[in-house]
């Protein structure tokens, strides 16, 4: 998606280039995980959490009902801006988790808060807007 928006010459400026696809990346991952496949983010950075992780995700895979939901992303820009939105298919999430994000800044939402310019939520927490700068 963001090889796209660089072959359009659009990502020229590097520094900006990373911003905008670490937060992408956050968020259509956030979207997959968190949103489609409905897992909760209960784990930590250890071995047997990733097992425990990586078996949630299996299991949330073998639902045909979560694992046939799709994540969409779509670009638009300006001279001045880039938004970028991300859609999921779950069952969203309350606004207050953006207050829990800023509050940890190195995971998830809080990474894509600390990376684009303006973030807005909404269609109750199943799309997520993110813009930055030109």
């Amino acid at each position: 998606f963001c090889a796209q928006l660089a072959a359009m010459g659009l990502l020229e400026d590097m520094d900006r280039r990373a911003r905008i696809e670490l937060a992408t990346h956050e968020a259509a991952s956030n979207a997959v995980l968190h949103g489609n496949l409905g897992l909760d983010d209960d784990w930590r950075v250890n071995p047997a959490a990733f097992r425990k992780r990586a078996a949630a995700v299996r299991e949330a895979l073998d639902d045909p009902a979560r694992a046939s939901r799709r994540v969409g992303l779509v670009a638009e820009w300006s001279d001045d801006r880039i938004e970028i939105a991300v859609v999921d298919e779950g069952s969203g999430f309350d606004n207050a988790a953006i207050e829990d994000a800023k509050a940890r800044p190195s995971r998830g939402l809080g990474i894509v808060l600390a990376q684009a310019d303006d973030v807005s939520i909404d269609d109750g927490g199943r799309l997520i807007r993110l813009s930055f700068d030109r």
